[in-house]
């Protein structure tokens, strides 16, 4: 097996095994092997866009941009090879006497090797070296559900992963469910009632009362055009000040200390002077 292969390789520190390495234990030499292998990838991803740049048109036509990308790409390909140099003595000591080693898919499952069938060879994977000589049983018995059926067909698939990393995503699953239950709780304090109407916040209720004040401001010194009009305006205005008040009350009945005097009294004042603006008539003593 050869590490760098892939491409996506990545190592992870997010686990810890059980015990603690020997010289020259699978585990210390894989944790060796991840540290030298780690800007790898890197390097193959310089050597690919670089790659990819001297194919278009414009830098095909400038032998400078030519020139600087094969320098990239020389020194990217000199970084890889002395990777791999660094990495031979280790290796030798795998192939010698091979040993167990695991790759986790991030979100699924964990793997015995790169080659198992149910990867592509773009599914990213996170060697993890920590584990490196373990035997099945014991990867199992971590892993649980999260060990591939394939590569370890003892697995079972009704136990929970105890792998630090699958032990840290429920814990945050669960931390982000309550969060959520507690922003429900606080939404559902915070949602007032009038009738059969409910407002989610204090603020959406007191742009309600913001609405009905201006129509029954509209209404109260509309210009009528008869008698009759000026009745039905007034019964109109009144609904609109009935309306107000209602979602006061309700506020002041579910906020100690709400003042539902002061808010309508200063709604008014502010919808008021915003008519006057527009030229409307409406006396400089008028209340709510």
């Amino acid at each position: 097996m050869t590490i760098p292969a892939a491409r996506q390789l990545q190592t992870s520190k997010t686990s810890t095994a059980d015990q603690e390495p020997t010289v020259n234990s699978p585990r210390e030499i894989d944790t060796e092997l991840s540290e030298i292998y780690a800007p790898y990838a890197q390097h193959v991803a310089t050597i690919e866009t670089a790659q990819k740049k001297a194919k278009l048109s414009y830098v095909a036509k400038s032998p400078e941009r030519q020139e600087e990308l094969a320098r990239i790409i020389d020194a990217a390909r000199a970084a890889l090879a002395q990777l791999d140099e660094a990495a031979a003595p280790l290796e030798a000591i795998y192939r010698a006497n091979p040993w167990t080693r695991f790759f986790l898919v991030p979100g699924g499952h964990l793997h015995s090797s790169r080659r198992c069938g149910s990867l592509r060879w773009t599914t990213p994977v996170y060697w993890l070296p920590e584990y490196s000589g373990k035997t099945e049983a014991e990867i199992v018995a971590q892993a649980g559900e999260r060990a591939c059926t394939i590569c370890y067909p003892s697995a079972p698939v009704d136990r929970p992963s105890q792998l630090p990393v699958h032990v840290a995503e429920r814990e945050a699953a669960a931390a982000e469910r309550a969060a959520k239950a507690e922003q429900r709780r606080n939404a559902a304090a915070a949602a007032i009632a009038v009738g059969r109407t409910t407002y989610k916040t204090q603020r959406a209720a007191e742009n309600e009362v913001s609405r009905n004040i201006e129509t029954m401001i509209s209404r109260r010194y509309q210009d009528a055009a008869d008698t009759a009009h000026r009745a039905h305006l007034d019964n109109l205005a009144a609904e609109d000040e009935a309306a107000a008040r209602e979602i006061v009350d309700a506020l002041a009945a579910q906020i100690e200390g709400y003042d539902a005097a002061g808010i309508l009294a200063k709604k008014f004042a502010t919808k008021a002077k915003e008519f006057r603006k527009h030229g409307w008539k409406i006396p400089a003593d008028a209340t709510f």
